[in-house]
């Protein structure tokens, strides 16, 4: 600080006389370059939640800051970190589902042609085991395929017997004849034509034939 004084003479007092009013010394500051002043840490704060609500994998952090005082005019900074973190314990296991089996090889068809055929493969839940309420194993284990083939060949089928035909005699003994076709169905695509004949033949009578009277010998 500096100081400055001033005397009660101007004028003097007298024996009878007031003294000066008023103080007869000032003082005022002069430190024009203040001191620095170095920071120092404040106190760390609470423990952060952990930043994971599961697993082992979480951190907790705590904060302080330089303000314990902080720096001035110059002074130091803190030394050391503002942050601090350490793993968290005690956190429950996440949820975790189990594990299917790679799937099978897709099965072959259950036929060869037409429409709808099916193939299936499957998956088996036997890789890791749930925790933490994880699901058995989500999904299916049995996966189908829908597919339409290339059209199956048809094998032929033979109709119904047509009627008997008209006896081939008008008289006497003959033959009579009825016929069917590969036509119930027709076959296509390669299929087998019918087997065994398409004609059947019955012997048929018809009536006894006219005989003319003839002579005997004389």
């Amino acid at each position: 600080v500096k100081r400055r004084y001033r005397v009660c003479d101007n004028p003097t007092r007298s024996d009878t006389g007031i003294y000066c009013p008023g103080t007869n010394r000032q003082v005022e500051p002069c430190n024009i370059n203040p001191c620095s002043v170095d920071g120092n840490w404040g106190a760390w704060s609470c423990w952060s939640s952990c930043d994971v609500l599961c697993g082992s994998h979480g951190t907790r952090r705590r904060t302080r800051h330089c303000n314990n005082p902080s720096p001035a005019h110059n002074g130091e900074a803190c030394t050391g970190d503002s942050e601090e973190s350490r793993p968290c314990d005690g956190m429950p296991p996440c949820p975790r589902d189990g594990e299917w089996s790679p799937w099978s090889q897709w099965s072959e068809f259950d036929k060869t042609c037409g429409i709808e055929a099916v193939r299936r493969r499957d998956r088996v839940c036997n890789g890791q085991l749930p925790i933490g309420g994880g699901e058995t194993c989500p999904g299916p284990c049995v996966e189908l395929n829908v597919k339409d083939l290339a059209a199956c060949p048809r094998d032929g089928g033979w109709s119904p017997w047509g009627c008997w035909s008209r006896c081939s005699q008008s008289c006497g003994h003959g033959i009579t004849t009825r016929r069917r076709g590969c036509t119930h169905p027709v076959p296509t695509i390669g299929g087998k034509f019918c087997v065994g004949r398409n004609v059947t033949t019955a012997a048929c009578f018809s009536a006894p034939c006219a005989k003319n009277g003839t002579f005997d010998y004389w």
